[in-house]
C-alpha cells in the first residue's frame, strides 16, 4: 500500500510539472482550472473543434473560432459578433503554441480593420460603415478621429479663429444625432443596435468634453482639461494604436474585447482613469476603493478595454492562500494581462504579507525592465503590459485592514457615489429617449424619493445596478411601442419594474410618488396578454389550483422579471404563494415548449 502510494504521488508530482510546463508557454493556462486544464490537454491531439467549448476560458470575449478542418478562419464573439482573422491559425500543432497564434492573429486582425475603418469612413453611409466593422473597431477609428478633430482645432485657434472649438462641438452635436436617428430604426439587428448604444454612449461623452472645454476657454492641445482626457492615436512607425492620458502613453492591445455596452464616462471615471494609468507609469498598482455598486470594478474592465488589454477578475475570499494566489501572479505577469482582485481585504491579514512580497518581485522586475524574475522561488517570464489592480469595501464586515508594506505598493483612489443622473441621461440617450435630460431628473428622484419615503426592505435595492437594468425595460419598451410618449413609456418600466418587489404597506406610497413625477400622464393598468393568461390557467387546472386574480399576477411579474434579469430571488411570508407561483409559471412554460431551469 505504501508502494502505491509513492507511486501515486510521485504520478502526481510528474502530471503538475507537465501542466506547469504548458502554463509557462501559454501563460493564460493559469487562469484555467486544473480539471478543465486536464479536459482540454487530453484532447488537444484530437479534432480542435471539441477545444472550442473551452475557448472563452483563455479568450473571455470569444465564444469561439469558425474552423475549416483543422484551420482557424475566423471569430465568433461572445455577443454573437463575428469577423473573419486576417492571417488563418494552423491548429494542429501542439495546443499552447496554436493557441497563442490565435491570439496573437485576433490583435493583428483587430489592428488591420481599425486602419481600413480610418481609411474608408468618409467614403461610405454611417450604417455601411457600421455594418462592415466589428463594435470594437468603430468605437477606437471614432475616437482617432475625434481626437485628430481635436487637435486641429486646436491648431485653428493658435492660427487666430477663435470659434474653432465652438463649431467642432457643434459638429459632433451633429455626429450624435445622426446616430440617434440611426437607433430609433426598428430593422436594426440585435448586434448593429448595440453597435450604435456604444457610438452614442462615446459621442455624448466626446461633446461634453468640447463643452467643457468651451466652457474652460482651452485654447491650446497643452490645456489640463484636454490632456486629462483619453485619447487614442495612430502610431505611424509600428501602424499601431496609441493611448494618452496625462503623460501617460500605451500602446493599444488588440485584444477583443466584445460588443458590451461600455461605461458611462463621468468625472469620477475621469480621476480613476488618471490614477490607476500614473499608477501603471510608476510601476505600481491600483486599489480603488469605496461602497458596494459604485462601479470599481467595472472601471478597471472598461479602462482594460479602452487600451485592449485582457483583464481577469478574481474574486477573493478567506480560503485564498499564497499558494493559490502564487500561481495567478505568474501568469499576469507572463501573460502581459490585466488582474483585478474584487473584495481584496477579505484575504487574510497572515496571507496578505506574504503575497505583499510577492506583488514587489513584480512591480521591482518592471522597473527594471527584466525579461524573467522570480515569484517566490520560482523563476517566471515578465510581460511589460501586465498590470494588477485591487478593489476593496473598507468598513465591512468580514474586511481586513491591509499592512503597510502592502499600502505602499499600491496608489489608493477613492470610489464615492456615482453620477446618477448623468449616467442615466447618457444611457436613455443610448436607449434612443431625445427628452433624455429631464426624463433623467425624474428617474433619479424617484429613485432617490422611495430610498428616503419607502420602508427599508432587505431586498430594496434603488443603486446603479437596478438603474442599468430598468434602462434596459424601458429601451425595449420603447422599441415596441413606436409614436407613444417618452413619459409614458418611462413611467410604465418604472412601475412594471419595481412595483413585483414593493411590500403592500409600501405600494400607495410608490404608486403616488410615480403620480407626482409624471403628472397629467394616464398609466392604467398593466395588462397581460391573453395568451400568457390561457397558459397559466391551463398550468393551474393541470396542478389542481384555482386561478385567482393574485396568482395570475405574481405569475405574470415573475415572467417578466425572469426575461431580464439572470437571477430572481422571491420573497416573501410563509405560506403566501412563493413556489406555488414559480411552480405554475414554470408548468405554462412547459406546457407551451418552452425551455426553462427548475
Amino acid at each position: 500500500l505504501l508502494a502505491l502510494q509513492s507511486q501515486l504521488m510521485q504520478c502526481e508530482r510528474a502530471l503538475e510539472g507537465y501542466m506547469d510546463q504548458k502554463r509557462k508557454t501559454f501563460p493564460r493556462f493559469y487562469f484555467v482550472s486544473t480539471p478543465h486544464l486536464l479536459e482540454i490537454l487530453s484532447k488537444a491531439s484530437k479534432d480542435p473543434a471539441q477545444i472550442m467549448p473551452h475557448i472563452p476560458r483563455v479568450m473571455q470575449d470569444i465564444a469561439t473560432f469558425t474552423l475549416d478542418g483543422y484551420i482557424a478562419t475566423g471569430v465568433v464573439g461572445c455577443g454573437g459578433e463575428s469577423f473573419p482573422l486576417t492571417t488563418s491559425v494552423l491548429c494542429s500543432s501542439r495546443i499552447e503554441h496554436w493557441l497563442q497564434n490565435c491570439v496573437d492573429s485576433v490583435a493583428n486582425t483587430i489592428f488591420t480593420m481599425i486602419e481600413q475603418a480610418l481609411l474608408s469612413s468618409s467614403g461610405k453611409s454611417k450604417m455601411q460603415w457600421l455594418e462592415q466593422y466589428i463594435t470594437q473597431v468603430a468605437l477606437v477609428a471614432s475616437h482617432i478621429h475625434w481626437t485628430v478633430d481635436v487637435s486641429s482645432t486646436f491648431h485653428a485657434m493658435e492660427e487666430g479663429n477663435e470659434t474653432a472649438l465652438k463649431e467642432q462641438h457643434r459638429r459632433c452635436h451633429e455626429q450624435l444625432q445622426e446616430l440617434m436617428g440611426l437607433i430609433s430604426q426598428t430593422d436594426l439587428s440585435d448586434i448593429i443596435r448595440r453597435r450604435v448604444m456604444n457610438l452614442v454612449v462615446q459621442a455624448v461623452h466626446q461633446t461634453d468634453v468640447l463643452m467643457d472645454l468651451i466652457d474652460k476657454k482651452a485654447d491650446s492641445k497643452n490645456a489640463f482639461a484636454w490632456q486629462r482626457q483619453l485619447r487614442h492615436r495612430l502610431n505611424e512607425k509600428t501602424r499601431g494604436v496609441l493611448a494618452e492620458i496625462c503623460d501617460c502613453t500605451f500602446t493599444y492591445g488588440g485584444e477583443y474585447n466584445g460588443d458590451n455596452i461600455r461605461l458611462i464616462i463621468t468625472p469620477l471615471t475621469e480621476r480613476i482613469y488618471i490614477t490607476l494609468t500614473q499608477s501603471m507609469r510608476l510601476k505600481m498598482g491600483g486599489a480603488p476603493s469605496g461602497p458596494a455598486g459604485t462601479g470599481k470594478t467595472e472601471t478597471v474592465k472598461d479602462l482594460a478595454k479602452q487600451l485592449g488589454r485582457a483583464c481577469y477578475v478574481f474574486n477573493c475570499s478567506e480560503q485564498m492562500t499564497f499558494k493559490t494566489l502564487n500561481s495567478v501572479f505568474k501568469g499576469l505577469a507572463s501573460g502581459g494581462v490585466w488582474g483585478c482582485f474584487d473584495e481584496f481585504n477579505r484575504i487574510r491579514v497572515a496571507v496578505l504579507s506574504v503575497i505583499a512580497l510577492q506583488f514587489k518581485q513584480i512591480f521591482d522586475a518592471q522597473r527594471q525592465n527584466k525579461k524573467e524574475f522570480y515569484v517566490g522561488k520560482e523563476e517566471a517570464s515578465l510581460h511589460m503590459n501586465c498590470a494588477i489592480f485591487v478593489t476593496m469595501n473598507p468598513g465591512y464586515l468580514g474586511r481586513t485592514e491591509l499592512p503597510d508594506s502592502l499600502k505602499a505598493l499600491f496608489r489608493p483612489v477613492t470610489v464615492v457615489t456615482p453620477d446618477n443622473a448623468m449616467i442615466c441621461e447618457n444611457l436613455l440617450l443610448a436607449e434612443g429617449f431625445s427628452d433624455a435630460r429631464n426624463l433623467a431628473k425624474k428617474f433619479i428622484s424617484l429613485f432617490d424619493l422611495c430610498a428616503k419615503l419607502l420602508s427599508k426592505q432587505s431586498h430594496y435595492d434603488w443603486g446603479l445596478r437596478t438603474i442599468k437594468s430598468l434602462l434596459i425595460v424601458a429601451g425595449s419598451l420603447k422599441r415596441q411601442k413606436r409614436g407613444v410618449s417618452e413619459e409614458l413609456i418611462l413611467m410604465q418600466a418604472l412601475r412594471d419594474f419595481n412595483l413585483p418587489k414593493v411590500v403592500t404597506a409600501d405600494i400607495d406610497i410608490f404608486t403616488g410618488i410615480i403620480a407626482d413625477l409624471f403628472p397629467g400622464v394616464n398609466l392604467g393598468t398593466a395588462r397581460r396578454a391573453e395568451e400568457f393568461d390561457k397558459y397559466i390557467k391551463l398550468a393551474c387546472t393541470a396542478s389542481g389550483m384555482q386561478p385567482e386574480e393574485g396568482l395570475l399576477t405574481k405569475c405574470y411579474q415573475l415572467h417578466e422579471l425572469i426575461d431580464i434579469r439572470h437571477c430572481v430571488m422571491i420573497v416573501g411570508k410563509p405560506a403566501a404563494g412563493k413556489t406555488a407561483t414559480r411552480r405554475i409559471l414554470f408548468e405554462s412554460y412547459k406546457i407551451q415548449g418552452r425551455k426553462y431551469v427548475d
